[in-house]
């Protein structure tokens, strides 16, 4: 192979990997994420997924010893937002590690159990959802579908304001 070959190849493998490795892109007027609480050391591992609660009397016990809040995500079958946050958002790494600080729940609001929570907190549209103190007592809303990117902030104001209010 002669020399001009040769650095054509090597050129030509190059190219190949620039255009094929991932690029990292910054968008206008995107919000900066602030760092996570300072609870969740930075070094902690994050798990893979949020740890849902069973139903919402064993989120209010485990609120109660833990003294967190509660995060109720509520949703219902025929949802699509509901289906594109379990998808989409739940289980994004920043999420995920906010979600660390509250114990979540998912609450279906065709349930009967659902449907008086529904009703108890104000809930008209899906996806909806709610922060609470330990006793049940609303401290945050979110209504509708959010990205993770905003999601993640979101939930960390709605966790700070609370944790603000008690001291």
């Amino acid at each position: 192979m002669s020399i001009s070959h040769s650095r054509f190849a090597a050129c030509l493998l190059l190219v190949s990997v620039y255009a094929c490795s991932p690029r990292q892109t910054v968008e206008r007027g995107a919000p900066e994420l602030k760092p996570a609480s300072a609870e969740i050391p930075a070094t902690a591992p994050i798990p893979s997924q949020i740890v849902w609660a069973k139903d919402w009397t064993s989120a209010k016990a485990q609120a109660a010893a833990s003294k967190k809040p509660i995060m109720l995500d509520f949703y219902t079958s025929w949802c699509g937002w509901c289906k594109v946050l379990d998808q989409k958002t739940f289980p994004d790494a920043r999420v995920v590690r906010t979600a660390q600080q509250v114990i979540a729940v998912k609450i279906n609001g065709e349930t009967p159990e659902g449907a008086a929570l529904v009703k108890t907190y104000g809930i008209r549209g899906f996806p909806a959802i709610i922060f609470t103190d330990p006793a049940g007592g609303a401290i945050g809303v979110l209504s509708g579908y959010y990205p993770p990117e905003e999601f993640a902030p979101q939930m960390q104001q709605i966790i700070d304001q609370h944790k603000n209010s008690k001291g």
